[in-house]
């Protein structure tokens, strides 16, 4: 019999930087940021599970309050996190974090946590006396949707991904898994991708997978140094579409049309600013040459001046370049 893990108190949840710096940047670039934060998203949990101290770490403000019917239900979540952690799996994950490309990350967050959302929607349901299942399949559905659209509002949407799409998509992802297979069990393997877990929620048929590989124009070698390689994902690219277009159904259509990406960082001496190559794939010339017209507005209306700035179409790809002078 698994060993219950300890309580601990604390007081605070502790705050991991989950998105590189120079990803960061890159992203705010491209528009990625809105100068608002949405509160919803950054609410701080009662209780969390610490793989590294294999305990469950209440906050002491929490403790100090007396029970509720919410501390009950995050607490079934932690221990949940516990149970798949029983051969170090989450710690494991922790370890090889940098192995990952941001879209990865988020994918692989949506295992533990949304397993564990799951779970908890399970005893709420349970608790109302409601069917588990049609509980939490109707929850998960009107969730996502709440996310698609607070996640524009985000100053960091990246960072903030985290807080919200395992927590939903996640979760339905799970759902669909463990509810509609009969599976049973913790742990196991992750989606690829965002738009994998994406393709669950919506029904989309799968993607033919192909490498979206790295764009890395000759000319900029000798000057500009070449840094980090990351992918931003569907669900961001679904972000990106949504913030410039403010049509949140052209924005699905582009993350179903959607093929992968690598986006890679360069540097230059005496540049303040760095520099990167996006190349984003689609599954079709046509979607290619639409998302091209997109990025390359976006692009120059928020232009810094000097440098390089181009959106090129090869095929199903486009690659946008944006070096500073």
């Amino acid at each position: 019999m698994h060993k219950r893990p300890p309580l601990l108190l604390a007081a605070v949840t502790p705050q991991e930087e989950l998105v590189p710096a120079s990803l960061e940047r890159a992203a705010s670039r491209l528009g990625l940021a809105s100068g608002v934060v949405d509160s919803t998203l950054h609410e701080a949990a009662n209780a969390y599970y610490a793989p590294r101290l294999g305990a469950i770490v209440l906050r002491r403000a929490e403790s100090e309050s007396g029970a509720n019917e919410q501390a009950v239900f995050t607490l079934a979540h932690e221990y949940v996190h516990a149970l798949q952690d029983r051969e170090h799996a989450l710690r494991d994950s922790l370890v090889t974090r940098g192995q990952r490309t941001f879209d990865e990350e988020l994918a692989i967050f949506s295992l533990w946590e949304g397993q564990a959302a799951l779970y908890e929607e399970v005893l709420r349901a349970l608790v109302r006396g409601q069917a588990p299942a049609s509980w939490a399949r109707a929850r998960f559905a009107s969730i996502t949707a709440l996310n698609d659209e607070a996640i524009v509002r985000q100053r960091r949407p990246l960072g903030a991904s985290f807080a919200s799409f395992p927590y939903t998509y996640g979760a339905n992802w799970a759902a669909s898994r463990w509810l509609g297979s009969g599976e049973s069990g913790l742990g196991g393997t992750p989606a690829a991708s965002t738009r994998e877990i994406m393709a669950t929620r919506y029904g989309w048929p799968a993607a033919v997978e192909r490498a979206c590989p790295e764009a890395r124009p000759e000319s900029l070698e000798a000057v500009w140094t070449r840094g980090a390689s990351d992918s931003l994902g569907a669900w961001i690219l679904q972000t990106y579409v949504r913030l410039h277009t403010k049509d949140a159904a052209r924005a699905q259509l582009a993350a179903r049309n959607f093929r992968g990406d690598r986006i890679v960082i360069y540097a230059a001496a005496a540049r303040e600013e760095p520099g990167f190559v996006w190349r984003t794939c689609w599954s079709s010339p046509e979607s290619a040459v639409e998302m091209s017209a997109l990025i390359e507005a976006q692009l120059r209306q928020h232009a810094l001046g000097g440098g390089t700035l181009s959106v090129t179409v090869h095929a199903n790809d486009v690659i946008a370049v944006v070096l500073d002078g």
